[in-house]
């Protein structure tokens, strides 16, 4: 049984049209009178070539995403997390004497020197 984009594959609806019928081609109008010979290739070409009603709701979408993330980049909620689980970390290490505390003028040199 051949498929039916093997079918579609091998008509010639394109050479059998004049320049002027192709310049004036209605694309879904075309697929709508062939979807019973391909129902499946004018659904998706029907899915594909539509346009949208208003571009409203993708527009909002896009920029509703650009706007979550500038805000994501500036701030992120495992900030305040890491430094907490940093500082857990340290204070189990100084327990097993495998780091020393870090005092806080030490902390301000590093700062300065960066």
């Amino acid at each position: 049984m051949e498929s039916e984009l093997g079918r579609y594959e091998a008509s010639d609806f394109l050479g059998q049209m004049t320049i002027k019928e192709f310049e004036n081609l209605d694309i879904l109008g075309w697929w709508k009178e062939r979807e019973s010979q391909f129902p499946v290739l004018a659904t998706m070409a029907r899915d594909l070539l539509s346009v949208q009603a208003s571009t409203v709701a993708s527009e909002s979408a896009f920029f509703d995403h650009l706007d979550s993330m500038e805000r994501i980049k500036h701030k992120s909620p495992l900030e305040g997390e890491l430094e907490r689980v940093e500082k857990q970390i340290h204070a189990k290490e100084i327990a097993v004497s495998m780091a020393r505390p870090i005092y806080e003028d030490e902390i301000t040199n590093f700062n300065q020197d960066e």
